[in-house]
């Protein structure tokens, strides 16, 4: 990400009893909140698609405790990076994941 021009602001960020943001990055004033799905394979879908409609509640939940706790105001999205491992390690990022 950081080849891409991102900032990463935080890694693994948990809140109690709520859940775990993968990665927070800021690019040209924006934040990124990422959600990092993997498979070994595409045989069942790519990984992105397991981003279903509870994650994406739960991640726009989580999204809004860490505007909150750290008070940045920021325009924000939410991005996917998209891993697979077989036949070669492969990452799709998907940037505005959710509209």
């Amino acid at each position: 990400m950081k080849a891409r021009g991102y900032e990463i602001l935080g890694r693994n960020v948990v809140f109690a009893h709520v859940g775990e943001l993968d990665i927070v990055a800021m690019r040209h004033g924006v934040i990124s909140f990422v959600e990092v799905r993997s498979r070994q394979d595409d045989e069942l879908g790519e990984p992105e698609e397991t981003v279903g409609r509870s994650k994406r509640h739960k991640l726009r939940t989580l999204a809004q405790a860490y505007l909150d706790r750290t008070g940045l105001e920021h325009a924000a999205r939410f991005d996917v990076a998209s891993v697979t491992w077989v036949p070669e390690p492969t990452v799709e990022y998907i940037e505005d994941a959710f509209t």
